[in-house]
């Protein structure tokens, strides 16, 4: 489960490639952090020069969800990547609002052709069970990044290009069903009831203490048959002429 659904609630466009039949696949969250055109910068901080370098040149390392759950620095890594829990303190779904409800809960349970049920006092999770994810940040202050992730930052300047770039070499070795390219959105995601949620399921983070990392993702959910995932990297052309290396001290 997991996928990004196109609702009212998730406004979303493909990505605009070569490659008709990945192009279905390929979508960006709306609003981004920059147009269509391209024309905004995003950036990625490392923390030794030679893995910067190697960025620009297209050895691109993919981390994956259950690797960012795991690691004991909490702003590096977020347990509760890709999950969401729904509280219900009481639901009477009947036939008259079992559509409504389905759009709210559908993703945690299924009541397709329920005529009726009760729920009471209930907690429903809904978890990516694992996917390829890279990590970016739209702007940033240098401290704020700097301690936790490296003083060499590589600013990029076509970031959808690059989106497609990977995308096509992952789906080389794997089988994308989704990749996502979105704004993390810096909210609750422990739900109650029928309240719906801040953003699609991967791309929200509490604001304490994500929010400064003002994080752009990129997220590839692959094949179910193909799971679980394990980070590695992957080559792609060099993008060194949509790059500038910088040193914050």
């Amino acid at each position: 489960m997991g996928l990004v659904l196109r609702s009212k609630n998730t406004e979303t466009t493909n990505i605009l490639c070569e490659d008709n039949l990945l192009r279905t696949k390929l979508i960006y969250l709306k609003p981004l952090c920059f147009p269509y055109s391209n024309t905004r910068k995003i950036f990625r901080f490392f923390s030794e020069k030679s893995h910067a370098i190697d960025f620009m040149d297209g050895k691109i390392r993919l981390s994956t969800l259950s690797t960012c759950r795991s690691y004991e620095d909490s702003l590096q890594g977020d347990s509760g990547e890709g999950i969401e829990n729904r509280h219900i303190d009481y639901l009477n779904i009947t036939s008259e609002n079992s559509d409504k409800v389905n759009q709210v809960i559908g993703n945690f349970i299924s009541i397709e052709g329920c005529g009726s049920a009760l729920f009471e006092n209930c907690t429903f999770t809904n978890q990516i069970d694992d996917a390829f994810v890279l990590c970016f940040t739209n702007s940033f202050k240098d401290d704020d990044l700097t301690k936790n992730f490296g003083k060499y930052c590589v600013e990029i300047t076509n970031p959808l290009d690059l989106f497609y770039k990977i995308s096509k070499e992952i789906n080389n070795q794997f089988t994308i069903n989704q990749g996502v390219m979105g704004k993390i959105t810096y909210a609750d995601r422990n739900l109650k009831n029928l309240n719906p949620a801040n953003g699609p399921l991967g791309f929200v983070k509490p604001k304490d203490p994500y929010e400064p990392q003002n994080e752009l993702r990129m997220l590839w959910h692959i094949n179910t048959k193909e799971l679980p995932l394990t980070p590695k990297f992957i080559k792609i052309p060099s993008i060194q002429k949509h790059c500038r290396l910088t040193i914050h001290d």
